[in-house]
């Protein structure tokens, strides 16, 4: 199936925001 399973889906959402919010914090600490 094409379609990726909800917990599949779930966990792959959170590692990218995870990983979203740690290069934010990253970058706004850089350039403060």
């Amino acid at each position: 199936t094409a379609v990726p399973e909800p917990d599949t889906l779930v966990m792959g959402g959170t590692a990218a925001l995870l990983g979203l919010g740690y290069w934010w914090r990253r970058r706004k600490r850089a350039v403060a």
